[in-house]
């Protein structure tokens, strides 16, 4: 991981600093916190990103408030259960082992209009991505156990998508606002893009 601050365009390696020296500073993939500095360098700010990541994560933090749904409707709602656990008030919350970075992506501000998109990258709405998924350097791997088996399949491939993804950062030109888009449109878009990323708690990795 990295951590990089958008306001001083500083990026650190280790953990972020704390008190005053920590202020403006966020975590993020080190793979894409280059591409992160020369986008927000040349104005095009952004929100959140993610590398992409081939195994899987535990998270704990996910908690459901609908207390009519059964254990079962759960583990069917939500893959990837390990544990439940129900809270005096009636939410449970949830141990989740799910893969759900299979995909690099970054999302910008509201109002951004990017000028052109790079090769194999796909906009949608506010956020620019590639997914593994669908990637044909995958298409003879039928199974992500498979694609885990030969890491380094992915992890070169991924390295040749982040480069094309850099070249093309540092080709744009600077940013000129007055080309924004509407900026309702983009909130829109945004919102849109991002409820479709938190759907993955409930529908596996995005496709």
């Amino acid at each position: 991981m990295a951590f990089i601050n958008l306001e001083t365009l500083d990026i650190l390696e280790k953990e972020s600093p704390s008190g005053e020296y920590g202020k403006g500073y966020f975590e993020c993939d080190e793979e894409i916190a280059g591409i992160l500095l020369v986008l927000n360098r040349k104005g095009y700010r952004t929100l959140f990103s993610c590398s992409g990541h081939l195994y899987d994560e535990i998270s704990d933090t996910l908690e459901e408030e609908n207390t009519d749904l059964s254990e079962d409707a759960l583990r069917d709602l939500y893959p990837g259960i390990l544990n439940i656990l129900t809270e005096e008030n009636g939410v449970r919350k949830l141990t989740l082992r799910q893969n759900l970075s299979l995909k690099s992506y970054i999302v910008f501000e509201k109002g951004i209009l990017l000028p052109s998109v790079p090769e194999e990258w796909r906009l949608d709405g506010s956020v620019l991505s590639h997914n593994y998924y669908w990637d044909s350097t995958f298409s003879d791997i039928r199974d992500l156990n498979d694609l885990k088996a030969k890491p380094f399949v992915f992890y070169k491939r991924r390295a040749e998508l982040l480069s094309v993804l850099y070249d093309w950062a540092e080709s744009l030109p600077d940013y000129d606002p007055a080309s924004a888009a509407d900026p309702d449109a983009s909130i829109s878009n945004t919102s849109d893009s991002m409820e479709r990323m938190r759907q993955t708690y409930r529908n596996g990795p995005l496709l």
